[in-house]
């Protein structure tokens, strides 16, 4: 697989708030499973648009977008 352009990956989708605290620059986390995302920053709005419809006014939509350098590209990644 190679790697995204320019070290960046995208997704679009709806997020609980209330977990904001959380993620911070530089925290590190584990996903357990698959985490979908894209290279192309226009998928991940076409989803993150398509939520639209599924959402209150109250709950919120976000862009994701992370930074990678290349040695940590499936550094972890076990087949």
């Amino acid at each position: 697989m190679p790697f995204p352009p320019n070290g960046q990956i995208f997704r679009g989708g709806g997020f609980d708030d209330s977990f904001r605290g959380f993620f911070t620059v530089g925290k590190q986390y584990r996903v357990p499973g698959f985490l979908a995302t894209s290279f192309s920053r226009s998928k991940a709005e076409e989803f993150l648009f398509n939520q639209l419809q599924n959402f209150s006014a109250t709950d919120l939509l976000r862009l994701f977008i992370w930074k990678m350098k290349p040695k940590e590209v499936f550094a972890k990644t076990v087949y």
